[in-house]
């Protein structure tokens, strides 16, 4: 049978150039470098760059978002280190490495200030880059996700999101790194509100043939996630930048009592809304809403 998930891939690309977006692999350093779908050609728009999640790379998670934005926006799509088609030969997994890793890319390209838009793994890394390089980045849309992955959130985290989904989890790539289409079957179970319930099981099995290569590489990305509390950067917060919130209602894995803790914490600079009957995967599950209300945030900060 032929994997449809691997035949979409061309079909997407075809898409996205009509929308004028193209992959463009920026070698930043010997042996890294970093896909990006950047724009066609340069314009004077605003840049929004897209960060994604761990379940899928830039332009398969970013899909509807990329063509929604692209007409007002020069829309930057980011592959990390070890998703599409960004690699490494350097042994740094951390969240800071990746940072790294868009910050030289996006300076390669011509970017020198936009508005980062990342989900869960993608919106860790958007923290770390804005706290790190605040003259690139000019304000952050984070969806479903926390500053920093300390040990204390990550043990809670884990151990409810296991519960949830009646499993036994020990670490995250138990998870995000599923090797039967039945763990498939719970990343997007968990990942989703009611998704997942409309998705034939013959998906399930042909995202698994597709979707998982780097597992060592990634493993050790999700190991490196996770730092000690008292080596968290963002213990007492000091972004300059505006952040704004967009979550996920019914998200099992940074549900909404999260996000209104980060954004008492994050203070003045923060706002909040949600998206109900959505979950973690908002931008897939509810594309429309979500676009609605990001293309609204964006409308404010680039009036």
């Amino acid at each position: 049978m032929v994997n449809l998930i691997r035949a979409y891939e061309p079909i997407l690309r075809v898409i996205m150039r009509l929308a004028g977006l193209r992959p463009q692999k920026v070698e930043i350093k010997p042996g890294t470098v970093v896909n990006v779908w950047s724009p066609t050609r340069p314009s004077g728009k605003p840049a929004v760059v897209l960060l994604h999640g761990f379940s899928a790379d830039g332009i398969l998670t970013w899909q509807f978002q990329a063509l929604s934005l692209a007409g007002k926006y020069s829309v930057y799509v980011v592959d990390f280190i070890f998703f599409g088609g960004s690699a490494t030969d350097n042994p740094d997994r951390s969240v800071a490495f990746q940072a790294r890793c868009v910050a030289r890319a996006l300076g390669m390209l011509g970017v020198d200030q936009c508005t980062l838009v990342g989900v869960s793994y993608g919106g860790m890394v958007g923290f770390e880059l804005a706290r790190v390089e605040p003259e690139l980045v000019r304000s952050l849309v984070v969806t479903c996700s926390v500053m920093t992955m300390t040990e204390s959130i990550s043990t809670d985290r884990l151990g409810k999101v296991a519960r949830s989904a009646g499993v036994a989890f020990t670490r995250w790539s138990d998870y995000l790194l599923p090797e039967t289409s039945k763990g498939v079957r719970t990343l997007f179970q968990i990942g989703t509100y009611k998704l997942y319930r409309r998705i034939p099981d013959w998906v399930f099995r042909q995202y698994l043939e597709a979707m998982f290569d780097y597992r060592n590489e990634k493993t050790e990305l999700l190991e490196a996630l996770v730092i000690p509390d008292d080596e968290d950067p963002n213990k007492i917060p000091n972004f300059l930048q505006p952040v704004r919130l967009l979550w996920g209602g019914n998200d099992k894995i940074f549900p909404l009592e999260m996000a209104q803790a980060l954004k008492e914490k994050l203070g003045d600079t923060a706002t909040l809304e949600h998206i109900d009957g959505a979950g973690h995967l908002v931008m897939l599950e509810r594309p429309f809403a979500y676009n609605h209300r990001l293309r609204r945030i964006l409308d404010s900060i680039h009036p």
